[in-house]
């Protein structure tokens, strides 16, 4: 299961997107995810540049718990307006920091994301 971030409404995703790179890969219970680059998809009938989106990979485990756990302490480090989208094929949520959900609220939307029919 793909997990893609977004970051809208930034005035920098990229840098955002970098910055919640290196925090994921320095997760060490992270490390058997595949975490990386894609290109973005541009919607139809809109123009923009070529974007890309970091992706994260996910298996069977508790991948999800030990995101739902590092994401908070992330935006901690960040500005109080960041704003971060996980998207998944069966669905999509926000989170911002300037209301971040406790670790376990946040785990609850996760799972809803990654479960599969």
């Amino acid at each position: 299961m793909e997990l893609e971030f977004t970051f809208p409404e930034s005035a920098n995703p990229e840098e955002d997107a970098r910055s919640l790179l290196a925090w994921l890969q320095a997760e060490d219970d992270l490390r058997p995810s595949s975490i990386g680059w894609q290109r973005a998809d541009i919607a139809p009938g809109t123009m923009g540049a070529v974007t890309e989106v970091l992706v994260m990979s996910l298996g069977s485990g508790g991948a999800g718990a030990v995101l739902a756990r590092s994401l908070p302490v992330w935006f901690q480090t960040r500005r109080s307006d960041v704003k971060v989208k996980l998207k998944t094929a069966r669905g999509s949520c926000e989170v911002n920091a300037k209301n971040v959900p406790s670790p376990e609220s946040l785990l609850k939307e996760i799972r809803s994301l990654l479960e599969t029919e």
